[in-house]
């Protein structure tokens, strides 16, 4: 029986699916063998340990054994890449790589038929799984490059074997595993070091290691930048939400709404117009390819809770990424006061003390209406706060995402809005249950008020 597709999770698999049996932390995939089968898997993928202790009971259908199921999936994948004539895009950062991933699969999308990167599956397991979701159709292939220790981008780019390379902005993420940012872009130059003499490397010109990553390129280098002066090849400049592009090949100016907030996302649909443009794009499919796309969840997400509106950007945070979203959230307009909830910058190691500290310098030198930090940092943003003259009853840290919750609830009035940002272990949107159940009494009591005596 063919295999239609590649899954590792039991959950997700659907009939005719090849199950890869992954050895995990927290749970070994060989015992959920029976399930996969139960669900309609065709095969499955096993490690030959798992042959050699087979238990009676074990599944009659077939088994593909291999010494190790992991690396077996990425030479899968690999081949399956090399068998198709694709144009391969390969993309990473330290901010924004998913941003800039959908982006550009959504611009060329009106092009041909695009494959990318299923969310951010990004890491030794998802992007093989990723890569396999490409057919015989698909013209284009987008796929997102993620890290979080020295020595991961190599192998990953070895595996894609991309012809393009897009490398967005570089940042202080993951310092607990690296000794400084240059070290950090210098394993990201990894992707552009696995392309091909005659391939592209993607750049943004701005960028602080910008001569790190333009070294480490062996094929030519496109840029994109935003400064007047820049000699790239997209200049961009925003003015009331209207983006001005101008192309350096054509001499082309271009004029379209910005697809989202934030002067760091200019960048981001830069670097995707640029991709799109040497791809063939025209500018009206580049138009119809940003009205058609939508950020990822928690990327500000902007929801209106009866009373007030919720920025949710909580999806993950950085020294660099904080002062973007705060530099963001400024200029937002909003009907009432500006309140922010912050949470942890995880994985900064040593040097996570200075950098919380002056998050909460910077935080004090906004027009906030007030601050509520979470987790384990979070004192040591607020006391930094406070010593450059934030008000100290309106600032506030707790442990945990209820207690700042219920706290910053006694504090809103209506029209306020409030930024969630912090990093993705502080799970800052589960803050949002409870005011949604706020909307609900407030719904209910406007109700009240409204009912004809």
């Amino acid at each position: 029986e063919a295999i239609q597709r590649v899954c590792h999770d039991t959950r997700t698999l659907q009939p005719g699916d090849l199950y890869v049996a992954v050895r995990g932390p927290r749970l070994d995939g060989h015992a959920l063998l029976d399930e996969a089968f139960r669900k309609g898997a065709v095969a499955a993928l096993v490690d030959q340990m798992y042959a050699a202790q087979r238990p009676p009971a074990a599944p009659a259908a077939p088994l593909l054994l291999v010494p190790d199921t992991l690396v077996a999936l990425g030479r899968i994948a690999s081949v399956h890449r090399h068998r198709l004539q694709a144009l391969i895009a390969g993309i990473t950062g330290s901010m924004g790589k998913t941003t800039v991933k959908d982006m550009t699969a959504s611009l060329l999308r009106q092009k041909a038929a695009t494959t990318c990167t299923q969310g951010n599956w990004n890491n030794h397991i998802g992007l093989p799984l990723s890569m396999l979701g490409m057919n015989e159709q698909s013209r284009f292939g987008v796929f997102e490059l993620g890290m979080n220790h020295p020595g991961e981008i190599l192998p990953l780019s070895e595996m894609l074997s991309p012809d393009w390379g897009v490398v967005t902005a570089i940042g202080p993420v993951h310092l607990e595993f690296f000794d400084s940012v240059e070290a950090i872009a210098n394993e990201k130059a990894d992707l552009l070091r696995a392309l091909p003499r005659g391939g592209l490397a993607f750049l943004h010109a701005d960028d602080a290691y910008f001569p790190i990553l333009e070294a480490a390129s062996p094929c030519a280098v496109r840029t994109v930048s935003i400064r007047p002066d820049g000699d790239v090849d997209l200049r961009l400049e925003s003015h009331n939400g209207v983006l001005s592009v101008y192309e350096r090949d054509t001499g082309d100016h271009e004029q379209m709404p910005v697809p989202v907030a934030g002067k760091h996302n200019l960048i981001n649909a830069g670097l995707a117009m640029l991709v799109a443009r040497t791809a063939g794009c025209d500018w009206e499919q580049i138009r119809q390819g940003f009205a058609q796309y939508s950020p990822p969840p928690m990327r500000w997400e902007v929801e209106t809770c009866g009373a007030y509106t919720v920025v949710n950007d909580a999806y993950n945070a950085n020294p660099v990424s904080m002062v973007a979203a705060l530099e963001t959230f400024a200029q937002m307009r909003a009907k009432g006061r500006k309140w922010l909830m912050l949470g942890d910058m995880l994985e900064l190691g040593d040097a996570a003390d200075k950098a919380h500290q002056e998050l909460g310098e910077q935080v004090a030198a906004g027009t906030w209406a007030g601050m509520v930090a979470v987790g384990l940092h979070a004192h040591k943003i607020c006391l930094a706060a406070t010593a450059k003259g934030m008000q100290k009853d309106v600032t506030a840290a707790f442990h945990t995402v209820q207690e700042a919750g219920d706290w910053l609830l006694q504090k809103l009035e209506v029209g306020d809005t409030i930024l969630l940002k912090g990093s993705r272990g502080v799970q800052l949107e589960n803050v949002l249950p409870l005011y949604k159940e706020f909307r609900r009494e407030f719904s209910e009591t406007a109700l009240i008020l409204l009912k004809p005596s």
